[in-house]
């Protein structure tokens, strides 16, 4: 089996010339301290390239920490701008009350529907809404009841006055007008909806 040479670089013949040139210009002893340099060179741009090393390699994972918090913040946008919740009053509010879950659906239309809704049963109003800096006002033309297959709906009218609110995890919504739910939860205090 033929073994290929390999052939030397330019760096490596440039040390070597240098060495050369260096031992006979300056002798042995001046050689041996040129020697010493020469490895006190290596040895420090060994350890200057280490340290960068560790500097490039804690700033590659701050930088991954911070890609990987804001890809969770962009997703976690998208998925409230899917869902219609991204400070934005249009969409379907949840409140769950225990035995009752509260929904109040707004919709960029202008219409506007709040549901209790207990097993099988579900009140409602519908209407439409006008929005007014951080509260709105629901004006109902219908309310009913549904209950398995059944709707009796009975033509009304009525405002309510809703305040509101927008948190991290959804929105609260503030009206001594909502009627309380069966299981007793108003929302004069406020709650929150996600």
């Amino acid at each position: 089996m033929e073994r290929k040479k390999k052939k030397p670089d330019m760096k490596e013949i440039a040390v070597f010339l240098f060495v050369f040139i260096a031992c006979m210009v300056y002798g042995e002893e001046e050689s041996s301290a040129l020697n010493n340099a020469w490895k006190d060179f290596t040895s420090a741009g060994k350890s200057a390239v280490q340290e960068a090393g560790n500097f490039f390699n804690e700033a590659g994972k701050k930088v991954e920490e911070g890609f990987s918090e804001a890809s969770q913040e962009f997703e976690k946008m998208i998925q409230e701008k899917e869902s219609g919740k991204e400070n934005t009053l249009t969409g379907k509010w949840k409140y769950n009350g225990g035995k009752t879950v509260t929904v109040i659906t707004i919709n960029k239309d202008g219409t506007m529907e709040v549901e209790q809704k207990e097993g099988l049963k579900t009140s409602f109003w519908r209407g439409t809404y006008k929005e007014t800096g951080s509260s709105l006002t629901f004006s109902y033309t219908e309310t009913g009841t549904r209950e398995f297959l059944t709707e009796k709906i009975v033509v009304s009218s009525g405002k309510w006055k809703i305040r509101y609110s927008f948190e991290e995890d959804g929105i609260i919504f503030f009206s001594k007008d909502i009627p309380k739910d069966s299981s007793g939860n108003g929302f004069s205090d406020g709650r929150l909806f996600e």
